[in-house]
């Protein structure tokens, strides 16, 4: 029940202010593909160039890039729209989206997918893996923790997967060991735009190409980064109230997905480059 209240309150919480999303992937140094919830579009920016609408009428929050180098979307939280509510693969550059499993197979909010196409989520107090249609335990160790509420994946070089589970993150080998790389505390903000809470929650995760861990913590305002010595070092406050929800890297540069807490408006990019240059990314204001 505690699971399932977690993700209840994500649902409202969501729901109730700006629908921001975790999921976004860096395609090159300068290009990013993203899932905007607010205005219901996948988007593909590329810096110099037009704003590209991939995917009209998908609400989706969730966007992934698979250990088998595919994209995948969700649109758990849809009704009434062009798609179900299925996680689909994401086939560029035509932008086809090929539904892979039904929300009702999963009942997870957020996903990883594996080097054979297998969907890895929480089930209960432990990760699963599914693949057509059936279902068995992802990388059973003795030694596994209990698992609260994970919100976001992201896939090591070697193949390790870390996950965030609320506030702490920890990853898991080829060998199902799994081993804390962190835990985020501090004082959630107001608005609380993810989290109904008063434990911080992480919304997005990457690795860097030096295998640092990238985190986002929109309850707290801050991005982190995180090394072999496991203490969180804050590389990126939110300013002027966009707070970033979701991280991707590429070569050198890291990618933040910002929602803005005073409006319910379109997220934004923020690009950080190893040179200290920020730079910006956004998507046409529409007018309703």
């Amino acid at each position: 029940m505690r699971i399932q209240s977690g993700l209840l309150c994500l649902m409202l919480s969501t729901a109730a202010f700006a629908h921001p999303g975790g999921g976004i992937v860096a395609l090159s140094e300068h290009s990013v593909v993203f899932a905007d919830s607010v205005e219901n579009f996948i988007w593909h920016l590329d810096r110099g160039k037009e704003p590209k609408r991939l995917v009209s009428k998908f609400h989706g929050h969730w966007l992934t890039r698979g250990l088998d180098g595919q994209l995948y979307v969700e649109a758990f939280q849809a009704s009434g729209g062009a798609w179900s509510s299925a996680a689909f693969r994401l086939d560029l550059p035509g932008a086809k989206l090929t539904e892979v499993a039904h929300h009702h197979d999963l009942g997870a909010l957020a996903f990883a997918v594996d080097h054979d196409g297998s969907i890895l989520f929480q089930r209960g107090p432990s990760l699963a893996s599914r693949r057509n249609g059936g279902e068995s335990s992802f990388r059973p160790h003795p030694d596994q923790p209990v698992l609260e509420n994970v919100t976001a994946y992201a896939w090591g070089s070697a193949g390790d997967l870390f996950y965030a589970d609320r506030n702490q993150i920890r990853r898991i080998d080829q060998a199902g060991l799994t081993t804390m790389v962190a835990v985020i505390d501090g004082k959630v903000l107001e608005p609380r735009i993810l989290n109904a809470t008063d434990t911080p929650g992480i919304s997005g995760l990457a690795i860097d190409d030096a295998g640092f861990v990238l985190a986002t913590v929109p309850d707290l305002g801050k991005v982190y980064r995180v090394g072999k010595d496991r203490v969180p070092v804050e590389m990126s406050p939110s300013e002027d109230g966009w707070r970033a929800t979701g991280v991707a890297a590429f070569g050198d540069s890291v990618f933040l997905l910002e929602s803005e807490t005073r409006a319910s408006t379109s997220p934004r990019v923020r690009i950080l480059r190893s040179n200290g240059r920020i730079e910006f990314l956004s998507v046409p204001r529409l007018v309703k």
